[in-house]
C-alpha cells in the first residue's frame, strides 16, 4: 500500500558542493560591547520639522568586523576573497561573554596580592544585557561569517566574569556552519 502523504527530497548537487565552514575559534581581548540604544535627533529646516535615528555603534561595530576578518586570515589562512564563510546555509555561534574580575575580590582590594580565595565559575547578572552584548557581535560578523543574520539558527551565549589570570575582560566566540 502507497503513503501518498509522504514527500521525497532530494537534495541537489549544489547543496553537496557547499564546503563545511569551521568550527572557527576566536577570543576578542577587552570590555564586551553591547549594542546601544539609537539616537534620535529632531531638528528645523527651513521651517521644517526633520528627524533622524543614529546608530552610534555603526562605527565601532565596522572596525570590530575588521578585527574578526584579520584574526580569522591570520589563524586559518583565509583570503578575502572567501568572506563571508557561509554565504547560505544554517550557522551556528557560540558566545562567552567574560567581565573583568572585580578588585573587591583580590587580598587587599589589590591585583598583584592575588585572590582572596579559589573562585569557581562565576556568572554574571551585571549590564549590559546578553540580549545587546548578541546584537552588537551579530552585526559584527555580518559579511565575516554569513550574508545576512538570518542564516543564523543556534546561539548559545554565556556570561561570566574572568577567574583565571589575568583576570581581564575577553569574549571567546565558537562559530561555523551547522551541517
Amino acid at each position: 500500500m502507497e503513503n501518498k502523504d509522504v514527500i521525497v527530497i532530494e537534495s541537489s548537487d549544489d547543496e553537496d558542493n557547499v564546503p563545511n565552514v569551521g568550527p572557527y575559534e576566536l577570543i576578542l581581548p577587552g570590555k564586551p560591547k553591547a549594542w546601544p540604544r539609537p539616537t534620535f535627533m529632531a531638528w528645523l529646516k527651513k521651517g521644517k520639522l526633520m528627524r533622524r535615528v543614529f546608530n552610534p555603534a555603526a562605527k565601532e561595530s565596522m572596525v570590530t568586523r575588521e578585527y574578526i576578518k584579520n584574526q580569522l586570515q591570520q589563524k586559518y589562512n583565509i583570503t578575502l576573497d572567501s568572506f563571508p564563510l557561509s554565504p547560505t546555509g544554517p550557522v551556528f555561534l557560540h558566545v562567552t561573554y567574560h567581565r573583568r574580575l572585580a578588585n573587591t575580590m583580590f587580598k587587599k582590594n589589590q591585583r598583584e596580592n592575588g585572590l582572596r580565595s579559589v573562585i569557581p565559575s562565576i556568572f554574571d547578572a551585571m549590564k549590559p544585557d546578553i540580549d545587546n552584548l548578541v546584537k552588537y557581535l551579530m552585526d559584527a560578523l555580518t559579511g565575516v561569517l554569513y550574508y545576512d543574520d538570518a542564516q543564523v539558527c543556534e546561539i548559545i551565549v554565556r556570561k561570566h566574569v574572568a577567574v583565571e589570570e589575568p583576570y581581564e575582560p575577553y569574549t571567546a566566540v565558537k562559530c561555523g556552519r551547522l551541517n
